[in-house]
């Protein structure tokens, strides 16, 4: 039986939009590595002056026998995608 993975992911993206407003990000923006489910999401937004939108995650896959090796193959999978 293949293991299962867990990991806790935290992406900031900008809430300062570009002459239409902010951009509120959606959790179905983060791009996951195949077989991924998100099993716990939570979002916090700041006003300020310096405005964002943060993002957490966690994240399981059975694809993968440890947390660490799912961490590596997720960040790879963001970077890849200009995150």
């Amino acid at each position: 039986m293949a293991g299962l993975a867990t990991m806790a992911a935290a992406a900031v993206l900008t809430a300062c939009g570009s002459g239409g407003g902010p951009h509120i990000p959606s959790f179905s923006d983060v791009p996951l590595v195949p077989g991924g489910t998100v099993v716990a999401q939570a979002r916090q937004c700041d006003s300020g002056a310096a405005a964002y939108c943060g993002i957490e995650l966690v994240i399981q896959n059975r694809h993968y026998g440890s947390s660490r090796s799912l961490v590596l193959a997720q960040r790879n999978r963001l970077k890849a995608n200009g995150w």
